[in-house]
Formats: C-alpha cells, structure tokens, sequence
C-alpha cells in the first residue's frame, strides 16, 4: 500500500473548534487546481456551512476507501448487490450513515464481494 502526500486545508469550524479537510492527492491534483478547490471550501465555510457535518454516501466510502476504483464500480457494486456496511447489505446507492449505524459511535465495517473488506471511522462532531 503506497501513502501518498496529500493537500488539506485547515478551518474553524462555525460552532467553534478546528477542522482538517483533506482537498486532494500531490501528483493526482495540480496545485493550482488544489488551491481553487480550498478557496472554495472556505468560502462554504466563511457562509457558515460546516462541510464537516456533510455525510458521504456509501459510493463515496466505497471509493475512499479503496474496495472499488470509481463511482461507476461502486454503483455496479451496489446495484448487484456485493455492498455491505456492518455485514448488513446496501442496496441504496444515496445510503448515509446514520449515528445507529456507527460502531463505537465512529466506525463503520465496508465489505465488496465476499473477501474484501476496509475499516473506516467516521466524525460527527
């Protein structure tokens, strides 16, 4: 498995605190390019929006997290039903993780298929 350096962007968060929002892959996304992206991301946060509070579709988890390669392979996962989050299968490609259905109150259990699985925590607050 390669680690790869990464863009982040670091905010206050509107009810108080800080945040990091991870905006991309060094060599996968141009600088300029990253930079556009965390002037964005801040301008959202500068409304008042908390991109932190924003949950990630089960497309998304599957993709972050390396089980599939796409949004395509993940939707193709799903619809023929080799997704599952907590050994409980998905079928919704628009599925969001609930506070229930977290594990410790911060991870969730991803499978594809039969044999491929990833653990990933999850940030409410």
């Amino acid at each position: 498995m390669c680690i790869r350096d990464s863009y982040y962007v670091t905010y206050s968060r509107p009810r108080g605190g800080r945040s990091r929002q991870k905006i991309g892959e060094v060599g996968i996304l141009p600088l300029p390019k990253a930079r556009k992206a965390a002037r964005e991301f801040l301008a959202k946060v500068q409304l008042g929006e908390d991109p932190a509070d924003a949950r990630p579709t089960i497309v998304e988890w599957l993709v972050d997290s390396g089980l599939v390669d796409s949004n395509k392979a993940a939707r193709r996962a799903i619809g023929e039903g080799g997704a599952y989050v907590n050994n409980v299968k998905i079928d919704d490609d628009g599925w969001m993780p609930a506070e229930a259905d977290l594990l410790h109150r911060r991870w969730l259990v991803l499978r594809r298929g039969k044999k491929s699985f990833a653990g990933a925590r999850f940030g409410l607050r």
